[in-house]
C-alpha cells in the first residue's frame, strides 16, 4: 500500500514539474512583472480588509447506485460559510492555508466535504460524508487557472482532480465554473462503488460543475 501511494504521488509530482514550466516559458516577462507590481500596490491598499459572509446553499445529485427504495436523486440543504484574508480562505464545503500565493503560482494545503450520494433515508446508517485532505497547485492562464490536486479521504484512499476553473460574475453574483479529470486508486473505488464488498479498478471520471452565489443584503448570501 504504502509503495503505491509513494508511486501515485511521485506520478502527480512529476505530472506538474513537468507541465508547467512548458506553460512557463510561453509566458511574457515583462507583462507578469507589471503584473506582479500591480498586484503588490493592490494588495497593500487593501491588506487590512476582509470579505465574509454566511449563506444556506441546496445541492441536488444523482444517486449512481441500484437502490431498494427506487430513489434516483439526493437532495441537501446545507449551511455554508465564506471568509478571505491573506493567509486562508474558506469558500462553503472548501477551506485551505495560502502556502504560496502571488499572481502567477498559488499552492494551497485544502479540506473539502465530499458526499456520499446515497437514499437519505440510509445516510444517517452508513454516513459516508466525509473531509478529504491534500494539496492544491494552482497556476494562472489567462482567466483560468489549471488546478491540479492530490487529495485522500481520512482512511489514505487517493485520488487526484486535474482541470481548470475561473471565476465569473460582478459585486452581487459569483460563479466558478470547472471542468476536469478526477483520477481515483482502486482502494477508493472499492470502498465507495463496490461497498468494500466487491473489487473495482481504479479509473478517471470527466467532471463538470458549476457553484454559485448571490449577494441578498449585508453578508446574507
Amino acid at each position: 500500500m504504502l509503495i503505491s501511494v509513494r508511486r501515485w504521488f511521485n506520478t502527480w509530482l512529476l505530472l506538474n514539474i513537468t507541465l508547467i514550466p512548458i506553460m512557463a516559458v510561453a509566458e511574457d516577462k515583462t507583462a507578469i512583472t507589471e503584473a506582479t507590481e500591480q498586484s503588490h500596490e493592490e494588495s497593500e491598499r487593501t491588506y487590512s480588509e476582509q470579505n465574509w459572509g454566511i449563506a444556506m446553499g441546496m445541492r441536488y445529485a444523482e444517486i449512481p447506485y441500484a437502490t431498494g427504495s427506487g430513489d434516483r436523486t439526493v437532495t441537501d440543504v446545507v449551511p455554508l460559510m465564506f471568509f478571505e484574508n491573506d493567509y486562508f480562505y474558506l469558500r462553503g464545503l472548501e477551506g485551505g492555508v495560502k502556502l504560496i500565493n502571488d499572481e502567477q503560482w498559488k499552492m494551497y494545503a485544502i479540506l473539502r466535504y465530499r458526499f456520499f450520494d446515497i437514499p437519505s433515508d440510509i445516510q444517517n446508517k452508513v454516513q459516508g460524508d466525509a473531509w478529504d485532505g491534500g494539496m492544491q497547485l494552482r497556476y494562472k492562464i489567462g482567466d483560468w487557472d489549471l488546478r491540479s490536486e492530490f487529495m485522500t479521504d481520512g482512511d489514505s484512499r487517493f485520488y487526484t482532480d486535474v482541470g481548470f476553473d475561473t471565476i465569473l460574475g460582478n459585486k452581487y453574483a459569483t460563479f466558478y465554473p470547472y471542468i476536469g479529470l478526477r483520477i481515483k486508486t482502486s482502494d477508493f473505488n472499492s470502498y465507495y462503488y463496490g461497498f468494500d464488498r466487491e473489487y473495482v479498478e481504479g479509473g478517471a471520471d470527466l467532471r463538470a460543475a458549476i457553484e454559485g452565489r448571490y449577494h441578498l443584503i449585508s453578508n446574507l448570501y
